[in-house]
């Protein structure tokens, strides 16, 4: 445990932070806390400017996530992002969150829920801005194999652009055993969903996954590349979850 936080406390001090890249990325899947389960999950991304931006710079973006298990099959908490500026960590905003997941076999077969979080972000130098976000959970495990499509909303609740905006996320992942996987997964920023964008101003990014636990803290890193000009060239994301 101790060797896991050190990594984990040397990823966060890795540099200034800023609401650039996407704030959380994460494909959703049939996991949640189990009942009276308590769970703690940090999440750090660092980002590289989409090719047409300039100047070009990267971005450091971390999100600390509680999560309880309420019931069997749904888990309630709390999100609050965080940067970093002048040596100082502090909240730059706060969400609650709720995740169903139907009764299913846990082992083989499909699977389906629904995530919906509410907050406000409030980025450095940025004003507070409140917003909803509902994301489908649709699922099928098959031995080794668990592929996930997540139909993503993102409402916002404040300010005078209230467009609904489609973001779909899907993953596919092998688990090799029971400690370890690797996978790939696709995430798309497709703008309004009144009129959704031209693939060549969304943002698109494939990411090459791989998890694994030590002692009882999950571990999840990928990498990512930009598949449209709109999207972050390089993106590499950190996730630690441990239980408490």
């Amino acid at each position: 445990m101790g060797s896991v936080l050190a990594l984990l406390g040397g990823v966060l001090a890795g540099g200034n932070s800023a609401l650039a890249a996407p704030e959380e990325i994460k494909v959703y899947t049939d996991d949640i806390a189990e009942l009276g389960e308590h769970a703690l999950e940090w999440q750090t991304t660092f980002a590289r400017s989409p090719k047409n931006a300039s100047p070009q710079r990267t971005t450091v973006n971390t999100m600390a996530e509680y999560a309880y298990g309420w019931r069997d099959d749904l888990e309630l908490g709390v999100q609050v992002p965080l940067a970093r500026r002048a040596g100082a960590w502090r909240a730059t905003g706060l969400f609650a969150e709720a995740q169903y997941i139907a009764p299913h076999d846990a082992d083989d077969g499909a699977y389906w829920g629904v995530r919906a979080e509410a907050g406000y972000a409030a980025p450095v130098d940025e004003d507070k801005a409140w917003h909803a976000q509902l994301v489908g959970i649709v699922g099928w495990r098959s031995g080794p194999l668990n592929l996930a499509l997540n139909p993503g909303f993102d409402i916002p609740l404040s300010g005078e652009d209230r467009d609904v905006r489609f973001e779909p996320a899907a993953g596919l992942s092998w688990h090799i055993d029971k400690r370890h996987a690797l996978g790939l997964e696709y995430f798309v920023e497709a703008g309004p969903l009144k009129k959704l964008l031209p693939r060549s101003q969304r943002s698109e990014l494939l990411f090459l996954t791989a998890d694994t636990k030590i002692d009882e803290v999950g571990l999840h890193v990928g990498i990512g590349k930009a598949m449209t000009d709109g999207a972050s060239r390089r993106v590499v994301k950190f996730i630690a979850e441990f239980p408490l």
